[in-house]
């Protein structure tokens, strides 16, 4: 989950949008053959980890992990960034 958590970092570093980091991750997520990565926990909880060690605030991340419209998933990152 190394490589998730840092396309995270480098996509929120950059000013990637909600859509762009889901996107980078979508496509690193499937290289390792997870192509649901939503309904992953491992992935989700390395997208918040990478949010936090990007410099996110909880509510910045917050907002991030709920532009998902998938409460499920916005839970798991958040799980992620807080652990």
């Amino acid at each position: 989950m190394g490589d998730i958590r840092s396309v995270t970092v480098v996509s929120v570093q950059s000013g990637a949008s909600a859509e762009q980091l889901f996107a980078q991750v979508g496509r690193v997520a499937s290289s390792y053959g997870t192509f649901n990565w939503r309904e992953d926990p491992d992935t989700c909880h390395a997208i918040g980890e990478g949010m936090r060690k990007a410099g996110l605030t909880p509510a910045e991340a917050n907002e991030l992990a709920s532009s998902m419209n998938d409460d499920k998933s916005a839970h798991l990152i958040m799980a992620g960034y807080h652990s």
